[in-house]
């Protein structure tokens, strides 16, 4: 009998979620195919409420492994992309000016 993969994503807290969370980033643990959606209601449990709020205002970068460069993903669309072991997923915030 074989165990199932482990799948392990870094989650990276930048900008205001890092200050309301008073976290620098999560490692979350899941056993099989794991989606943007899974990470998100993983994360829905894990963080106080008005700091998942927060994240969903946020941009999201996917990254193969936490350092390296990325895509955004666009929400909603987005929610169903599969991670595999080693991504990171960055919550960071939008920066506007001139």
């Amino acid at each position: 009998m074989t165990k199932p993969d482990k799948v392990r994503v870094t989650v990276r807290y930048l900008g205001v979620v890092r200050l309301m969370s008073g976290r620098r980033e999560d490692v979350l643990v899941f056993t099989g195919p794991v989606t943007v959606a899974a990470i998100l209601s993983r994360l829905k449990a894990l963080l106080p409420g008005e700091v998942y709020q927060e994240i969903q205002r946020q941009s999201l970068l996917l990254s193969p492994r936490p350092g390296a460069p990325g895509v955004v993903l666009a929400m909603p669309g987005d929610e169903g992309q599969m991670l595999e072991d080693g991504h990171c997923l960055t919550v960071v915030t939008p920066v506007t000016g001139g």
